[in-house]
């Protein structure tokens, strides 16, 4: 009769590990009281890396248990002369279990070269899941896989030519640069939007043209991501395409732009001031945050003017823009800025105060201290919390009665980091 579960004798796993106990471990391997047990001999033997396991680990790929099949996956594609199961690995993308899918497609990456084959044929299976393993793997394999992975860019499915997109990007193999290029003119806007972000992985400039159109694309990811691709390859032939996009009607997409445009530099400092006459004030105010952002001393032959400009968002972003310059020329324009009508306009002039610091903005802060508004307020006890002056201890002491909360916390954190109370 047979015995209870805890009257049978267990394996000592560990122990055969440590003793390098290749047989008991195969043994193990075929342990059908207890699933844990089969899967941490699967480990062991992986870990020992012995040929005489490699057809009992085939064989437990075929476990009832999907933690034992997991294992074993696991473990032969860590082994070192894992030819033999290759074929049963991939046959093992069918599997019903969705974690024992993905660790024999992470095998067979592991495998290399030598699995592509298989990974081609799993390409064709009818079932979506297995093919989207087998891409997965095929981009982690690398070099080898570019051809066959390149095929898959024409694939009747989107979701296909994505991920293919998106594994070339990933193996950054130059060769991939016309195909994805190709690929900017899909029907499919995520298609589009993964080819532009692989292009920009791989950053070859022959694909900037292609890009710059890009800019125009229906979709607001795909602009997106070209602006992304091309702010990474900063190449002067997409200045008038990212020039038009600073109107683009995506807050984000024209931020990306800006930045694109601010990595040019002087190639574009020209071009950007001029925008700085576009009739759409989205333009005008993106144009002088590139100005902001290219930290060119140039850059305050214009943007003082930007200050009287008729929309508030780019008098503000004038301040800040010139905040970021951080020259003391500044200052007066600045001044005058904290007596606009619009509050955000008064604010941003107190904060770029404040980044120019020294003396000359003590008077212009301090007036600023008795804004209506206590976010300008707020912004005034901050920057005069940054200037060394005397005078500044006795107004921030003062902020500590302003009727508004956020500025007496302003004042106090300020008093706390001059170690003042």
């Amino acid at each position: 009769m047979a015995g209870k579960l805890e009257d049978v004798f267990i394996p000592d796993v560990p122990k055969m590990r440590a003793e390098g106990n290749v047989e008991g471990l195969i043994r193990a391997l075929g342990f059908q009281a207890d699933r844990e047990v089969r899967a941490q001999a699967a480990l062991a033997l992986g870990e020992l890396d012995d040929e005489r396991s490699l057809e009992p680990l085939v064989q437990a790929l075929q476990d009832v248990e999907p933690v034992v099949r997991r294992t074993a996956a696991a473990a032969l594609g860590g082994m070192s002369n894992a030819r033999r199961a290759v074929g049963p690995l991939a046959r093992l993308l069918r599997d019903e279990d969705s974690d024992v899918r993905t660790v024999a497609a992470e095998a067979l990456a592991r495998l290399g070269e030598v699995a592509v084959q298989c990974l081609l044929l799993a390409l064709a299976d009818a079932e979506l899941l297995v093919r989207e393993e087998a891409v997965w793997a095929l981009g982690e394999i690398g070099q080898a896989a570019v051809e066959p992975v390149l095929g898959l860019l024409a694939d009747p499915n989107p979701l296909l030519r994505r991920q293919a997109a998106e594994v070339l990007g990933r193996v950054g193999d130059p060769r991939a640069v016309e195909p994805l290029t190709a690929a900017l003119g899909d029907t499919d806007a995520e298609v589009r939007g993964a080819a532009a972000a692989a292009l920009a992985d791989i950053g070859d400039p022959a694909a900037v043209p292609a890009l710059a159109a890009a800019l125009r694309d229906s979709d607001r990811g795909v602009r997106l991501q070209a602006a992304r691709a091309l702010e990474v390859m900063r190449d002067a032939r997409a200045l008038g395409p990212l020039l038009a996009a600073l109107g683009d009607e995506d807050e984000e997409v024209r931020s990306k732009a800006v930045e694109a445009l601010a990595g040019l530099g002087e190639e574009a400092l020209e071009e950007v001031a001029a925008a700085l006459a576009h009739g759409d004030a989205r333009v005008r105010e993106a144009a002088v945050e590139v100005l902001g952002e290219m930290r060119d001393p140039r850059a305050l032959d214009t943007l003082p003017a930007a200050l009287g400009d008729p929309d508030a968002g780019v008098r503000s972003a004038a301040a800040w823009a010139l905040g970021e310059l951080a020259d003391p020329a500044a200052v007066e324009v600045l001044s005058f800025a904290l007596g606009d009508a619009e509050p955000e306009v008064r604010q941003a002039a107190a904060w770029a105060l404040g980044e120019i610091g020294g003396e000359t903005v003590l008077e212009p802060l301090l007036r600023a201290m008795a804004d209506a508004d206590a976010e300008v307020r707020e912004a005034a006890v901050r920057a005069l919390a940054r200037l060394e002056e005397e005078q500044v201890r006795a107004a921030v002491k003062a902020a500590l009665e302003d009727a508004d909360e956020a500025v007496r916390e302003a004042a106090r954190r300020a008093l706390a980091a001059r170690g003042q109370d």
